[in-house]
């Protein structure tokens, strides 16, 4: 159930500033109609700050009371979900539309009242205790992202719920690093008083989501906390996380060529390689073009680089690294980049590669085209074999060609393994 909310909640990105508008009108609305009904006037001069108690704890109760609502509607949905779940069958059309109206009305609800949704969560005896972790872990997800620090409170009150379900480590990680983008100081000190007690949610995931939100504010203090933090591997993927824009590589690249950790550099380049293509190839190469690279800072963008990144523009792709990195790292990242897009798109693919120019880049993409194609298509495998220049490396191609070719179509394949001057038995 968690599973299936936690992929529709991707889509409702962009509705959390309308949804939030749009609650606060209705409140402003309750809250005039009510001052209006008791007599209140709602036209006050500037200055005057007017008070009522009645009024105050009102609001409170409706407060409270929107979030027990809501609990209630959660936990029956809960339920609903689990009968679909045990008959086997995906969610229909409507029960979707309920699933984003509830994290439409998730994203509603402030702190406070998320805590209040929490408590109704595990008191209630509807559900069980699977089903109470779930729920309540999603919830602490969803409070995550606003309210961190609430988060990491609220996952220490309710961890013997959620760590049965293996969620404490992803919760603790996600909280951290949401907080310390705002606070990276704080979230440091969190970790410092909590690492010896919970050695297995203050993990290197953990610390690596420190990194990534302290390089979205501070990249120079990210690579400082590195060291702390004492992190094993994958700090760099998390630096890159933090360039999302032109301005926020540069900041990180130098702050990264400010220090001495050369490897650091190169995997934080290579990790970013995604953040760089997304924009299209124009502006990637406006950028890579701006930002100096040296050889082996343009060997680890290529060596990051992947079809599910470059898409469109792979063929473009494969022209630079053609034109920017040298000898058998060319290659390697052209062959593989050629055949991730044949086996994404080999219509696609083919006519890129029957209208590339000739030299060594297209040579290593026809290789690339051939090792993706080979399986099914040997025949057309083997044309473009012959589209090489003859020669050792020639030779290797087709003698993996035949290798394959021969499973399916014997004579076909010896026949081609004669063309090609391959000895076979």
């Amino acid at each position: 159930m968690i599973a299936v909310l936690i992929l529709a909640v991707g889509g409702l990105a962009g509705w959390r500033q309308q949804l939030r508008y749009q609650n606060a009108v209705e409140v402003h609305r309750e809250v005039v109609a009510e001052a209006g009904a008791l007599g209140v006037s709602t036209e006050v001069d500037a200055g005057e700050k007017p008070q009522n108690a009645k009024i105050a704890q009102r609001q409170r109760e409706a407060h409270e009371e929107e979030a027990r609502s809501f609990a209630r509607r959660l936990i029956a949905f809960a339920k609903e979900m689990k009968e679909i779940e045990g008959q086997g069958e995906p969610p229909g059309e409507e029960t979707q539309k309920r699933i984003f109206e509830i994290i439409g009305g998730l994203l509603d609800l402030d702190g406070s009242q998320l805590k209040l949704l929490v408590e109704e969560i595990r008191n209630t005896p509807e559900l069980d205790d699977q089903a109470r972790g779930e729920i309540t872990g999603f919830v602490i997800m969803m409070m995550a992202q606003d309210h961190p620090r609430q988060a990491l409170a609220m996952f220490t009150e309710s961890s013997d719920l959620l760590e049965q379900h293996g969620m404490g480590e992803h919760l603790v990680a996600a909280s951290l690093g949401r907080w310390a983008a705002d606070d990276p100081m704080g979230a440091l000190e969190w970790i410092r008083r909590n690492g010896d007690e919970h050695p297995d949610l203050v993990t290197d995931r953990a610390k690596s989501a420190v990194i990534g939100g302290a390089a979205r504010q501070d990249p120079k203090l990210a690579i400082q906390l590195i060291g702390e933090l004492e992190i094993e591997s994958g700090a760099g993927h998390q630096l890159a996380e933090a360039a999302v824009s032109a301005e926020s590589r540069d900041r990180l690249l130098a702050a990264l060529r400010a220090q001495d950790d050369e490897e650091l550099r190169l995997e934080t380049l290579s990790s970013m390689s995604a953040k760089v293509a997304a924009g299209g190839f124009d502006e990637a190469e406006a950028w890579l073009d701006g930002a100096e690279l040296s050889e082996d800072e343009v060997e680890a963008v290529a060596t990051g680089l992947s079809h599910w990144q470059t898409k469109g523009d792979t063929g473009r792709w494969i022209e630079w690294i053609g034109g920017r990195v040298e000898g058998s790292q060319a290659e390697s990242r052209i062959r593989i980049l050629m055949q991730e897009w044949t086996s994404a798109d080999y219509r696609t693919a083919g006519e890129w590669l029957a209208g590339a120019e000739e030299g060594a880049a297209k040579r290593s993409a026809v290789k690339g085209y051939v090792q993706a194609v080979t399986p099914y298509d040997p025949d057309t495998a083997g044309q473009w074999v012959a589209t090489l220049p003859r020669g050792s490396e020639r030779q290797d191609v087709a003698r993996q060609v035949y290798t394959q070719w021969k499973e399916k179509d014997e004579a076909a394949a010896r026949a081609f393994a004669e063309g090609e001057g391959l000895e076979v038995e």
